[in-house]
C-alpha cells in the first residue's frame, strides 16, 4: 500500500472519530436540556402549588371546642373541609355547627374593619373594606367573600339598604352554598325590606328554607316579620313572627325574639295593654341573649311613648324613658336598640323639660354610633 493511500485512511479516520465524538456530544446535550426543561416544569408546578396554598384558620364550634391551625380546603355550608397541622387527611364539619371560622393570615386592615363593625363604625369599616377589595386579585379568596359580606353588613346597618343588597347579592351569586351564604341571604332580605322591596325580601328569605337547616328556616321566618314590620304590612308580620316561633325547636332566643316582634306590631296597632303584657312576659325570662333582652326593654319603651304622647300622660312618658334608659345603661353597644333608646331619650327628655340630660344623650349618640341611621336623625 502506498504512502498516499495510507494517509487518506488515516485522515478519513481522524475525520470519523470527530464526527462521532460531536455527535455524542449534541445528543448528551439534547438530553440534559431535556431533563433541564422537564425540571424547570416541575419547579413551576411546584411554584405555582405553593402560591395557591391553602389558608390556615381557626375553626370556633357551637360548644366551645376549636379546631386550631387548620388548612381549610373547601368552605361549604353543607360541609367546610379542612386538614390539621401535621396529618394527610381531610376531615370535615358541618356549618351548622360552626360559630365563626378565624383565618390566621388576614389583612390587618380587613381585621381593623371587623373590628370598627362590632364597634358601630359602620362609616369606617366600609372603608377599610373597600381598600381590602380594591387591592385584591383572587375574587375567589376567602377575603374576598368575608369582606364582601362585612361591607354589606355595615353598609345595611348605617342605613345604606341599597349598597348593603348589591354587596350581599353579589356573595350570593357567586356561591349560594358558601359558609356565610346563610348569613348573607338574611342580610339581604332585611336590606330589601328596607327598600320596601317585598318580593326580594321574600325571595332571599325562601332561600333560607333550603338547605341551610332548621335554626335558618325559624330565622327566616323571624327576618321577614321584620322586613314585613319595616314596610307597615302588619299581618304579614305577624303571621311570619308566629311561624318563627312555632319553628323555633326549642331556641328560647327565637322563640321570644318572634314574641318581641308581635309585640311590636300590636303597638303599631295600638293595643297597648297586649303590647305591655307581651314585653313585661318575656323580660321575665332568664338566660336570654342580650339582643332579645335590649329589643324588649326599648319595645317596651316605643309602647309607653305611644301610649303616653296619645293620652298625653307625662308618667306615662316617665315610665317609656326608664325602659330606653335600662337599654342605654345595660345594654349599650348591641346594634339598632342602642342607638334607638339614646335618641328616643334624648326626645322624651326635651319633652318633660330637661334639655341638658337630652344634650347627654345626643352626645352620647353622636361619640358611640356616629354611622347609626339613628344620629343621621338627630337636631
Amino acid at each position: 500500500m502506498s504512502t498516499s493511500t495510507q494517509s487518506k485512511r488515516t485522515h478519513w479516520a481522524s475525520l470519523g472519530t470527530v464526527l462521532l465524538a460531536c455527535l455524542i456530544a449534541i445528543s448528551f446535550a439534547d438530553v440534559t436540556s431535556a431533563q433541564g426543561r422537564r425540571k424547570g416544569k416541575r419547579d413551576k408546578k411546584r411554584g405555582s402549588k405553593r402560591s395557591k396554598k391553602a389558608p390556615r384558620a381557626t375553626i370556633i364550634l357551637d360548644r366551645g371546642r376549636e379546631l386550631e391551625n387548620v388548612e381549610i380546603r373547601e368552605e361549604k355550608w353543607a360541609a367546610i373541609k379542612y386538614r390539621a397541622k401535621g396529618t394527610r387527611r381531610v376531615e370535615e364539619v358541618r356549618g351548622e355547627k360552626v360559630l365563626e371560622i378565624r383565618y390566621v393570615d388576614a389583612d390587618p386592615v380587613y381585621s381593623s374593619g371587623v373590628s370598627r363593625v362590632r364597634a358601630g363604625l359602620y362609616k369606617r369599616a366600609v372603608e377599610s373594606f373597600d381598600k381590602v377589595l380594591g387591592a385584591l386579585e383572587d375574587d375567589n379568596s376567602w377575603t374576598w367573600f368575608y369582606s364582601t359580606y362585612w361591607r354589606g353588613e355595615a353598609k345595611r346597618l348605617s342605613g345604606d339598604a341599597k349598597g348593603a343588597a348589591s354587596d350581599l347579592k353579589a356573595l350570593t351569586d357567586k356561591d349560594p352554598e358558601h359558609f356565610l351564604a346563610p348569613r348573607a341571604f338574611f342580610a339581604l332580605g332585611l336590606a330589601h325590606g328596607a327598600l320596601k322591596s317585598a318580593s326580594e325580601a321574600e325571595a332571599a328569605f325562601t332561600k333560607l328554607d333550603q338547605g341551610f337547616g332548621q335554626v335558618w328556616a325559624a330565622k327566616a321566618q323571624l327576618g321577614l316579620g321584620d322586613a314585613y314590620l319595616m314596610m307597615g304590612k302588619l299581618l304579614e308580620a305577624r303571621r311570619a313572627y308566629g311561624l318563627a316561633g312555632s319553628r323555633s325547636q326549642g331556641d328560647p332566643n327565637l322563640r321570644l325574639g318572634a314574641q318581641v316582634g308581635e309585640a311590636k306590631c300590636m303597638v303599631m296597632r295600638k293595643e297597648f295593654d297586649g303590647a305591655l303584657k307581651t314585653f313585661a312576659s318575656i323580660l321575665r325570662q332568664k338566660g336570654i341573649s342580650p339582643a332579645v333582652m335590649a329589643a324588649a326593654y326599648a319595645g317596651k319603651g316605643d309602647c309607653l311613648r305611644a301610649q303616653g304622647e296619645s293620652t298625653s300622660n307625662n308618667e306615662t312618658l316617665k315610665k317609656a324613658l326608664l325602659a330606653f334608659q335600662t337599654v342605654v345603661v345595660r345594654f349599650a353597644g348591641v346594634p339598632e336598640s342602642y342607638p334607638r333608646s339614646l335618641f328616643r331619650s334624648a326626645e322624651l327628655y326635651a319633652k318633660l323639660g330637661l334639655e341638658k340630660l337630652a344634650e347627654l344623650q345626643r352626645k352620647e349618640l353622636r361619640s358611640r354610633c356616629p354611622s347609626s341611621p339613628w344620629t343621621a336623625k338627630l337636631p
